[in-house]
């Protein structure tokens, strides 16, 4: 969860000219793990430094995987021209690395801890 890990694309499904579903396989060692979200929780992705030696980019992502899907994190993800890590993720082919840490929870939900809830979904 600390430290960024590099998972390696296995599949890319394109959905709509500049959005994909990107399967990544887990870094050696996690071959057995899930990915362990919780509700309200993200990974965070990070685009390689530039080579003028600039930072490095990283940005949240929500995973659309199956809780009990193992050794594969999914992400859909729109590329954006100005968009630089979710450019970077576009670019990707079959093999490369993507590197990533988490999950990060941003909310801890319990069932039946309120008697409503109002929801808002949203993403750019």
């Amino acid at each position: 969860k600390k430290a960024f890990r590099n998972f390696e694309l296995v599949a890319k499904r394109q959905l709509t000219p500049d959005t994909a579903e990107y399967s990544f396989r887990f870094p050696d060692g996690y071959a057995q793990h899930r990915l362990g979200l919780e509700t309200a929780s993200y990974l965070v992705a990070r685009q390689p430094p530039a080579d003028d030696g600039g930072k490095p980019v990283i940005r949240p992502y929500t995973p659309v995987s199956d809780e009990n899907e193992v050794n594969r994190v999914r992400l859909v993800v729109k590329s954006y021209d100005e968009g630089h890590v979710s450019k970077h993720i576009g670019s990707l082919q079959l093999g490369d690395k993507l590197a990533m840490k988490g999950p990060f929870q941003v909310f801890e939900y319990t069932p039946n801890m309120y008697k409503c809830i109002g929801m808002i979904a949203g993403g750019s």
